[in-house]
């Protein structure tokens, strides 16, 4: 939902599709994020909280009207309805449950993916290099993005074993630039 126009500013509402209650989750998101929440999941798999990402944008001081994005990764929880800081920082990161609910998958720094504790939200040593798309809610394997490299002409997909850090490239078409 668009809470400010002026400022482009969203907020994510979920709705219990059973009773049409819906709770507004207090994060503003700028123009571009908006639909990253819909289009992969966030959810725990006992849907009971959700790993978001708060984005504070400030403009680069060089002059050059660039602007650093700075995130953290949010829990928020939805018995209590209340927003948890992990502390987990940086140029861009994002976080999912892994199958356990025990820890999160994250990307941090636009590139590295990590694993992280939810008892102390610590991130460990990078596992591989691209962007969490998607974790597995019964197994240990999560889907991570890569990005278009020196070896590789456009953009792929690697299957992650988060039990063995092993993992397998997957097949995507060679003309795929974008994580879309």
């Amino acid at each position: 939902q668009n809470v400010d126009a002026a400022n482009e500013s969203y907020r994510i509402i979920l709705q219990n599709i059973e009773t049409g209650v819906e709770i507004e989750i207090p994060i503003d998101f700028p123009r571009g994020y908006e639909t990253v929440f819909s289009r992969v999941n966030f959810f725990n798999h006992k849907s009971d909280k959700l790993a978001l990402f708060s984005i504070d944008e400030q403009k680069n001081s060089s002059g050059s009207g660039a602007v650093n994005m700075n995130s953290e990764i949010k829990i928020f929880d939805l018995q209590s309805q209340k927003l948890i800081n992990t502390g987990i920082t940086g140029q861009f990161v994002m976080g999912q449950f892994d199958y356990t609910d025990k820890k999160l998958v994250l990307t941090i720094n636009n590139s590295l993916t990590k694993i992280a504790d939810i008892n102390d939200f610590k991130p460990g040593e990078s596992i591989a290099s691209g962007w969490i798309h998607s974790c597995s809610p019964m197994t240990p394997y999560a889907v991570i993005f890569i990005g278009p490299r020196q070896n590789r002409e456009g953009a792929g997909l690697e299957l992650l074993n988060l039990k063995t850090n092993t993992k397998t490239e997957l097949p995507v078409h060679i003309q795929n630039r974008s994580l879309d």
